[in-house]
């Protein structure tokens, strides 16, 4: 039985080269308009829409899983839903993240945010989580999400379900 070889070690020596020589990450600004049906467990449906303003950065192609995306963003909106009784308006603004994958053309997603609500019953806050699949073109991305939101304002608390579309610029601005 022989040992390993210089055939052998060639290759695995470049392959370890390539996973942990720094290379240089990519980074761009993004802005993202969201258009969500929105839908609540006190059987309240709306409609949504949230403006997003983001970093994104990518970690290089040479990392086992297929170039990893991070995106920090603020995130502002607004929700109004239809109750049969009293309709409610909902503003917010906060911040979160996305984490996902660029595979070929597309980029699956991972996202949540934790916002500042206000709504006719007073200040409380609005948090959500969700995934969201993306086509990808060169400088912008189009795609659909789905999340759950839970809005706490005093003493109530509704868990909301969105279902939506959004599109997304990227660039180098600043």
């Amino acid at each position: 039985m022989r040992g390993f070889g210089s055939r052998t070690w060639l290759p695995l020596g470049v392959a370890v080269f390539l996973m942990v020589v720094p290379r240089t990450s990519h980074a761009q600004y993004a802005v993202g308009a969201d258009a969500s049906a929105v839908t609540s467990s006190g059987g309240a449906w709306g409609l949504g829409i949230d403006g997003r303003f983001g970093y994104r950065f990518g970690l290089p192609r040479a990392w086992i899983w297929h170039n990893p995306i991070f995106q920090l963003e603020a995130i502002a909106g607004y929700q109004h839903l239809f109750s049969g009784s009293q309709d409610v308006d909902v503003g917010r603004l906060g911040g979160g993240g996305r984490i996902g994958f660029l595979v070929g053309a597309f980029e699956p997603f991972g996202f949540a945010h934790i916002s500042v609500a206000d709504t006719a019953g007073g200040w409380g806050s609005l948090w959500d989580a969700g995934v969201a699949l993306d086509w990808r073109a060169p400088t912008f991305n189009v795609g659909v999400h789905g999340a759950r939101d839970s809005l706490s304002v005093g003493t109530v608390t509704d868990d909301l379900w969105e279902l939506g579309l959004h599109f997304e610029i990227r660039g180098f601005w600043l």
